[in-house]
């Protein structure tokens, strides 16, 4: 009896909690004055429900709730407003909820400290100058060049088109990045199956944020019981975190044994990597840890994979499946050509070249990517002035 009267007086404090905080959201909180949804109000699992339920579509019901509960005129939905909530101006912490879900909270892209951010990026933002890709344009022509002889091989045949230009990126990418050449042109498949797991990011993302146990215990579980398991897909991603993590760590620990500065070395490729640009910077010591750097290697390895190969893929299919644009862009690229040239044109000639730009940025201008919020804190007040919601 005292026992079932024990569990008794838990549920009646469970209820009684839960209602408190009920009733505190939905008429105490400072946000309660604003109009919306009241089960948005109580709980986050409204928003649960379209990201992780119905495959991410949170952001779009927000667009439908302005429209609903937000007066006309207000300037939320309108794309100008973006650069005035997002430009470099003031003090902004992004929200460590969403941010976190990647676990990753302490790379430059995920972080949600205004100050850390700003230390962390500069370290970084010499790396990612136009002269330093310059720098690197034979290894693209170079992967260019291989691309295209192993298309020329395949002719005849039926294969991928996608997944080759998928790991033309990825090599791009990881030999820009890493200093490192993956080769994953040279795979009969082109690594397709990691391909199909960068795909599967966007829904990893939502449910990573909103079931905050998924993540650490993924990320705890022995790598053989994965893949025991796992795909074909998820393996080859599994492998290439490994290796990726790998030549981080010996990358990391030749630039923090090195005394010598980067340019005075034999070791160029080793030296020129985004690891040795944080290892070299003045960050602190904090900030060079082998588990921050490895956290700040993966998003922008991430960033720089199936985003930029799904824009490519676009710009070869509108380019293709169009014989007027295919013509015209074949005569200006012929105008900078040099018969017989042992080099291709560089990147100057090329950004001359008006018709290839405006293709270029067609195939930019669609966004292939997830669809997520990304909430900002205003740390300091700030000259941006709100309008005031009000429903109907």
């Amino acid at each position: 009896m005292e026992s079932l009267n024990r569990w008794h007086v838990f549920t009646l404090a469970v209820l009684a909690y839960y209602a408190t905080l009920v009733f505190y959201r939905l008429f105490l909180d400072p946000l309660a004055r604003f109009p919306g949804p009241r089960l948005a109000a109580i709980s986050r699992w409204y928003e649960t429900y379209y990201d992780v339920f119905l495959g991410g579509k949170y952001t779009f019901k927000i667009a439908e709730l302005h429209k609903e509960y937000v007066r006309t005129n207000c300037m939320w939905r309108t794309p100008q407003f973006y650069e005035t909530l997002y430009h470099l101006d003031g003090r902004w912490d992004k929200y460590a909820w969403t941010y976190d879900a990647f676990g990753a909270s302490d790379s430059t892209v995920f972080g949600s400290g205004h100050d850390a951010h700003k230390i962390r990026r500069r370290a970084i933002a010499p790396f990612f100058s136009k002269p330093n890709a310059l720098a690197r344009q034979e290894m693209l022509c170079r992967n260019v060049e291989k691309l295209c002889r192993r298309i020329s091989d395949l002719d005849g045949t039926t294969f991928n088109l996608g997944a080759a230009i998928s790991a033309f990126t990825r090599d791009n990418a990881n030999g820009f990045i890493l200093g490192k050449a993956y080769d994953e042109l040279d795979l009969d498949d082109f690594g397709i199956g990691l391909s199909i797991a960068s795909h599967g990011a966007g829904f990893m993302w939502h449910t990573t944020k909103h079931l905050r146990w998924f993540g650490p215990k993924l990320k705890a579980m022995p790598v053989s019981w994965i893949m025991k398991s796992a795909d074909e897909g998820m393996k080859a991603f599994i492998r290439f975190m490994q290796q990726y993590e790998q030549d981080t760590r010996g990358t990391l620990a030749a630039a923090k044994s090195s005394s010598s500065p980067s340019g005075d070395t034999s070791d160029n490729v080793v030296r020129n990597t985004m690891v040795d640009q944080i290892g070299n910077s003045n960050l602190p010591p904090a900030e060079k840890r082998l588990e921050r750097v490895i956290q700040e290697m993966g998003p922008t390895l991430g960033a720089g994979l199936e985003t930029t190969a799904n824009t490519l893929r676009l710009v070869f299919y509108l380019v293709y499946s169009n014989a007027e644009i295919l013509r015209r862009l074949r005569q200006e690229l012929v105008s900078v050509a040099t018969t017989g040239a042992s080099t291709s044109p560089s990147l100057k000639q090329l950004e001359q070249l008006p018709y290839l730009t405006a293709v270029l940025t067609k195939g930019l201008r669609p966004l292939f990517a997830g669809h997520m919020d990304v909430p900002r804190h205003a740390v300091s007040p700030r000259s941006l002035r709100f309008l005031t919601p009000v429903s109907g």
